[in-house]
């Protein structure tokens, strides 16, 4: 569990569980299947993406890569700290 005040303005207190779940069928996943095909597709959107000015994108999806919520969490933070220090 997490614990989301310390990542947001939330007052109180908010608990989230994730539970982790592996389906059987390529179809249910909800993120890119790790295979060539799509590393090849997402190399072909980050060379794109990279050629726009003032566009950050990042993320899960973004960065193909898996992060747990409160690294996605973190991520994003310091990014945000990143763009608002680079102005």
């Amino acid at each position: 569990m997490m614990e989301a005040k310390y990542a947001t303005r939330i007052r109180g207190t908010v608990l989230t569980r994730e539970i982790p779940f592996t389906p059987g069928n390529p179809d249910e996943y909800e993120y890119p299947f790790p295979d060539q095909f799509n590393g090849d597709l997402y190399s072909r959107y980050r060379e794109r993406a990279d050629a726009l000015q003032d566009v950050l994108i990042c993320g899960r999806l973004g960065e193909y890569r898996y992060y747990d919520m409160d690294q996605a969490i973190v991520r994003a933070r310091l990014l945000a700290e990143r763009l608002l220090l680079s102005r």
